[in-house]
């Protein structure tokens, strides 16, 4: 009587566990969750953690120092700045494009 309940719960927090891929919470945290409190809580839990932060590429930025004017084309100096009468290099750097 007790073996068919038993199997059910653990079922239940397997299938809990399979929700967590691809959030921040690791299997065993979500499968421990769901186990010892229950599978609903560990549901909730699941739903709760945020998604996995995926990369999707880098892109270089020319960024003024002066007047923080960022480029996404090379170039030499800042048009603002250079209307204004001042020629300052512009200096490149890596920006991270998330998904």
């Amino acid at each position: 009587m007790i073996a068919p309940l038993l199997i059910s719960y653990i079922s239940a927090s397997i299938l809990v566990t399979l929700f967590a891929i691809g959030r921040r919470i690791s299997f065993a945290g979500a499968f421990f969750t769901s186990l010892v409190m229950s599978p609903i809580v560990g549901l909730i839990t699941v739903l709760k953690t945020e998604k996995n932060i995926h990369i999707k590429h880098y892109s270089t930025r020319y960024v003024c120092p002066e007047c923080n004017i960022e480029y996404t084309q090379q170039k030499q100096c800042c048009d603002f700045c250079k209307e204004m009468g001042k020629e300052i290099d512009l200096k490149p750097t890596r920006v991270l494009i998330y998904e």
